[in-house]
């Protein structure tokens, strides 16, 4: 069985079909490609716990990765994601958030990021969630 499948530099713009469901890896990394989507099959991976997208062209937080409740470590950063990946806290094991490069404006709205964060604390306390966002 494979743990982690590295799929990054590889100018991807789709998942193939075969990669699509990792199956029982633990961790994906898909990091400089030219990916827009994340398809459907991803969330079918139990065990997956490392999801790299990061320098891509994602233009929305993809849905389907709240269907991984095993996740701990995800990194969206340098994407061209407008808004704040708020549903986040829906993932209960989830420890490290790269969020970082992307066109998220302070003036957006920084209450909601505010609240994400304060859940974080809340639920998890603050040593056990790291975010790394800039505007």
């Amino acid at each position: 069985m494979l743990k982690i499948l590295y799929f990054s530099f590889n100018k991807l713009y789709r998942i193939p079909g075969d990669i699509q469901k990792p199956g029982k890896s633990e961790g994906m990394d898909l990091h400089h490609n030219k990916l827009s989507e994340v398809p459907d099959g991803i969330g079918g991976s139990s065990q997956l716990r490392v999801l790299h997208l990061n320098n891509n062209y994602l233009n929305v937080y993809p849905d389907e990765i709240l269907k991984l409740s095993n996740l701990i470590d995800l990194d969206i950063s340098s994407n061209d994601i407008r808004d704040y990946p708020l549903k986040l806290t829906e993932l209960d094991k989830l420890n490290l958030v790269f969020i970082q490069e992307n066109p998220i404006a302070e003036s957006d709205n920084p209450v909601e990021l505010k609240k994400m964060i304060t859940y974080f604390e809340k639920v998890r306390g603050k040593d056990k969630l790291l975010i790394f966002w800039s505007v």
